[in-house]
Parts: C-alpha cells; sequence; structure tokens
C-alpha cells in the first residue's frame, strides 16, 4: 500500500462547493497590537534554532508571534476560501488551524481574521493524552504548545489525493514559524505529528474533518 506521502495530488477542475468552517470557540480574547521584528531577516536566519529551553510568553510576544506568522492581509473577492497571509499555503486556501495551549486560558485557537484567541471547549481525555505527549518530548518545557489542526473538506474541495499536500503546508508553516520566532528571539521547537489520534479527538463539535498535520513548542527565550 502507497502512503500518503507518496499518491499524487490531482487539482480539481472545479472546486466543489464548501465554504471556510472555522473552529468553535466559546470567548474570544483580543491580543495587544503587534511589533515589528528588532532584527533583521539576515540575522534571524542565522540565530534560529531548535530550543531546548523555554519561558513563558507574554500576550504581547504571543501577539506580535501570530501576527507574522499567519496574520491576514486580505480575502480574494472572487473566492472567499482564499486568503493572503503572512506566509505561503497551497491555493492560499490556509486549512491548517493554530491551536495553542496557553496557561490560565486553556487551549485556544488563532482567529486571523480579528487578531484575536478564541478559546475553545475540548475533550478532557484528548487534551490529557495530546499534553502529556508534549511533556514527554520536553519534560517542564513552560512553553506554549501548539499544534496544527487541518481542514480536510477544504482541501478536499480544491484537491483528489490532498492528504499528502496538507502535510507539506503544515511543514511550510512550521519552518515560516521557526524563523518569525527567531526574528522575535523567542525559544521554538518543532515536536513532528506527535499525538495525532489525540490532537484530532481534541476539539467537540468540530464541522469539518480534521487532520492534525504538526505540533510545536513556542516560548521566550530561557535566562
Amino acid at each position: 500500500m502507497e502512503s500518503i506521502e507518496t499518491i499524487d495530488v490531482i487539482r480539481r477542475d472545479s472546486p466543489r462547493a464548501y465554504r471556510r468552517r472555522s473552529v468553535p470557540v466559546s470567548t474570544v480574547v483580543r491580543l495587544p497590537p503587534p511589533k515589528a521584528s528588532p532584527v533583521s531577516f539576515t540575522s534571524a536566519l542565522a540565530n534560529r534554532e531548535s530550543a531546548d529551553n523555554f519561558a513563558p510568553l507574554p500576550l504581547s510576544q504571543l501577539s506580535s508571534f501570530l501576527h507574522d506568522v499567519s496574520g491576514l492581509r486580505c480575502i480574494e473577492q472572487s473566492d472567499s476560501n482564499r486568503q493572503k497571509r503572512a506566509v505561503a499555503s497551497m491555493g492560499a486556501l490556509h486549512p491548517a488551524h493554530f491551536l495553542m495551549f496557553l496557561s490560565g486560558l486553556g487551549w485556544c485557537v488563532y482567529l486571523p481574521e480579528y487578531h484575536a484567541l478564541g478559546s475553545i471547549l475540548t475533550d478532557d481525555n484528548a487534551s490529557t493524552r495530546l499534553l502529556g505527549l508534549v511533556e514527554e518530548h520536553m519534560p517542564g518545557h513552560g512553553g506554549v504548545a501548539v499544534c496544527l489542526l487541518s481542514d480536510c473538506d477544504l482541501a478536499d474541495a480544491y484537491y483528489e489525493n490532498y492528504k499528502p499536500l496538507l502535510l507539506r503546508d503544515a511543514g511550510v508553516l512550521l519552518g515560516h514559524a521557526a524563523l518569525v520566532a527567531s526574528a522575535h528571539n523567542l525559544a521554538f521547537r518543532i515536536l513532528g505529528r506527535t499525538g495525532t489520534t489525540a490532537a484530532e479527538k481534541l476539539i467537540r463539535n468540530l464541522p469539518f474533518r480534521p487532520m492534525a498535520t504538526g505540533l510545536a513548542l513556542v516560548g521566550s527565550k530561557a535566562i
């Protein structure tokens, strides 16, 4: 049997009828205005590394990080599913939702159209399992756990055999996030696809078929 990484992706001649769906949220927390990166792109490249130590991340720093990782620039008028954001994406679809576990807030999703965080209702068992797997990788990390959850229905509306494309898209997003973290002098580490099953069961009443496409940690740099 072929793995999903070797199946050819086929763009549909005519996209299926589908309207982008959001992760359901209970409350919305507005983020502070983002600040520009204090370092040059050359310095960000030179200083990028996979962090081993993390310190708590203030909302002010998280705001700038999220804005530069996945901030919304505009929505295409002819097809509202297609968006221009700070990072490139397959067909401008941006199918990955950026979930985070924050101390004091619990699980949240980044809402780029509002530059805000949305609190989400989660399955306790799935959350415990997912956070436990992160802890196994980086015991006592002190950072913010990041989980990418991609919309299979959105991808399927535009592509046949879309799964490998979702994985590539998430790889681009995480690579971009690593550079953004370096530019903002933050600690960042990609954890791969650890906890896929738990991540896909994390959110209650999800209005689309999910595919877990990546885990990471982000935080302030520990002194």
